[in-house]
């Protein structure tokens, strides 16, 4: 590559004098024909700049530096050795952020120990929430544990290698907290995270333009989730980082460099965020992680680091509802729970969980996600949001745009406007979802949000998968649900949904409905399933939930993790009596 830039730079100056092209106009061309040389031969936008931030040209083209000993947990401090190939030198970083040549140099072994009694540095942000006055975080009142973390590049003139990223638990089997669960790092430059401008988990720039526009005694919850950096969306709020997998034993799986996102609705105004971790061929020459996150995945394209949303103590109730309805017939992800550390820093307890989307779908059914399309919602908005050009490309069966025409339009009353409605839908995955979603009560932020619905966009097979029918995808159960007992959701559902509105005027869904609630009650939701399910969460949570919430609430009331989990029991032992005579008054003549 170095031999036809250096080609045409003096083509182009001959170019120049031949027809009097201007200096400016000339420089610019070389830089948009080098610029598209380097995007065809696999380089990024990043090889337009050097690493020193310098704007050379210049390519990742050294091999990266060889450590002497891998990233792992270790019982005791030992020396690290750095190697590279002859001719170069190394720089390396120990925050988190990508060596640069003005990082420090490397010239001897680096001692690798357990940072965990020194002062903490992430934890001590405190601009990681609302700026408003109903919230406050409080940083951790005694050091967090740690990991060391390091990352190393070779540099030989204008020549860079790509990083060698590592991190190390010292000490770690003398803390039972973390047996026998996986553990996951994060690492990234501290300003993707915590700088003003670019950094995606604070208030930030956004939130200071906000608040001088705006009488902060004014804004309301709502408008307090559209400003602030971390609840900014998209790609331009993605940073490239380093994901590290350590399984249950705290064995390396794997690592690569992915893209980080927030993620969630109300959520991101909260100390502990999620994350989307996204694998991208920018980052890491592939589209798919090279390291399975769940046992027998070979492609996945994006994971989630679930914080647990609403359900900030106990992280159980999204867990709960999965393992319960994995039998029926709308879709929810697998999960792991975790422990996250970020930039080395203790980062609490996780659901490492699949990322819902057409990629999700793709992997779990072997369908072309070119042939699916996928409607979601995460707020209280009616609409959901999809891909405009797929949803154009539907020739058969209903685009979204007609579901809601349908659910707000058509009498369904009515036998044939419901049979078209059916031959739309899948009816099992639509009845079982409300059914499900209702008898939890979870009718605070649902069905107006947290709804997903797919299907594919050129039929298939007549009865499966790729009918061409919607179907339903389940997440984010975590709100006000599995506490009210007494709620008529039934009620609630049909004030906040027209579809279901509209269905609960046909007498033979309202069969179908009761019947599938009597079977919820009788079987999937029963007390002598559920609750030793609930028991046996509590004692795998209960510690790690306790560690998480001394990390990012030590300044509240303390809480007690089993009496938070003994309103779940209460709730599941009483829900029956309930909600059967709710779905009776509701179906019945």
């Amino acid at each position: 590559m170095g031999w036809v830039i250096f080609f045409l730079c003096v083509t182009i100056q001959g170019m120049k004098r031949r027809f009097l092209i201007p200096g400016a106009l000339s420089l610019s061309l070389a830089f948009i024909i080098i610029f598209f040389l380097i995007k065809a031969s696999g380089g990024e936008e990043k090889a337009l700049s050097g690493p020193d931030g310098s704007g050379r040209v210049t390519e990742a083209t050294i091999s990266p530096p060889v450590l002497s000993v891998p990233s792992g947990f270790y019982e005791d401090p030992f020396y690290l050795t750095l190697s590279a190939p002859a001719g170069t030198e190394i720089h390396y970083t120990l925050d988190g952020s990508e060596p640069t040549g003005e990082s420090p140099l490397y010239k001897e072994e680096i001692k690798i120990y357990d940072p965990s009694g020194e002062p903490d540095r992430f934890a001590a942000e405190t601009d990681i929430i609302s700026r408003l006055d109903h919230d406050r975080y409080y940083p951790p009142e005694e050091p967090q544990d740690k990991a060391f973390i390091l990352r190393a590049k070779a540099f030989r003139g204008d020549e860079y290698s790509e990083s060698t990223d590592a991190v190390y638990f010292l000490g770690f089997e003398n803390r039972p907290v973390y047996d026998s669960f996986p553990v996951v790092s994060v690492m990234t430059d501290p300003d993707n995270l915590f700088d003003p401008e670019l950094g995606i988990m604070v208030s930030g720039k956004n939130a200071d333009q906000y608040l001088s526009e705006h009488d902060p005694e004014s804004i309301s919850w709502d408008e307090d989730l559209t400003f602030g950096n971390f609840n900014q969306r998209g790609i331009d709020w993605e940073r490239e980082g380093v994901v590290t997998l350590f399984d249950e034993t705290h064995a390396l799986t794997g690592s690569d460099k992915a893209g980080i996102r927030i993620k969630g609705g109300k959520s991101r105004v909260y100390p502990q965020k999620s994350l989307n971790l996204f694998a991208r061929k920018e980052y890491s020459g592939s589209r798919c992680f090279s390291f399975p996150f769940f046992a027998g995945d070979t492609t996945e394209h994006s994971v989630t680091l679930y914080a647990g949303g609403n359900d900030t103590y106990t992280k159980m109730k999204d867990r709960l509802f999965e393992d319960l309805t994995k039998s029926l017939s709308f879709e929810t992800v697998r999960s792991r729970p975790v422990f996250v550390f970020l930039n080395g820093e203790f980062w609490g307890f996780y659901h490492l969980s699949e990322h819902f989307g057409e990629d999700f779908l793709a992997e779990k059914y072997g369908i072309d996600p070119d042939n699916i399309v996928f409607a979601k919602s995460t707020t209280n908005e009616k609409r959901l949001e999809y891909d405009t050009e797929k949803m154009e490309r539907i020739e058969s069966g209903a685009t979204y745009d007609e579901l809601v025409n349908i659910a707000e339009n058509r009498d369904l009353s009515d036998p044939e406007e419901y049979r078209h409605f059916t031959e739309a839908v899948d009816m099992t995955s639509l009845t079982e979802y409300y059914a499900s979603r209702i008898y939890i009560e979870n009718t605070r932020d649902w069905p107006t949000g947290n709804t997903a619905i797919w299907r594919v966009i050129d039929p298939g097979e007549k009865d499966g998968i790729t009918d061409g029918r919607w179907r339903y995808l389940s997440f984010d159960v975590n709100t006000a649900s599995m506490t009210a007992l007494s709620e008529n959701g039934i009620d609630l559902a049909r004030e906040k949904s027209p579809l279901f509105d509209n269905l609960m005027k046909n007498s033979e869904f309202r069969k179908e409905f009761r019947e599938v609630m009597y079977r919820l009650a009788g079987e999937t939701f029963a007390p002598e399933r559920v609750l030793p399910a609930i028991d046996a969460l509590e004692e795998r949570f209960a510690a790690p939930c306790d560690k998480t919430r001394e990390r990012f609430y030590s300044g509240y009331p303390s809480k007690n993790y089993k009496e938070e989990v003994d309103v779940y029991r209460e709730f599941f032992r009483k829900r029956p009596e309930y909600i059967l005579r709710y779905t009776d008054e509701a179906c019945l003549p």
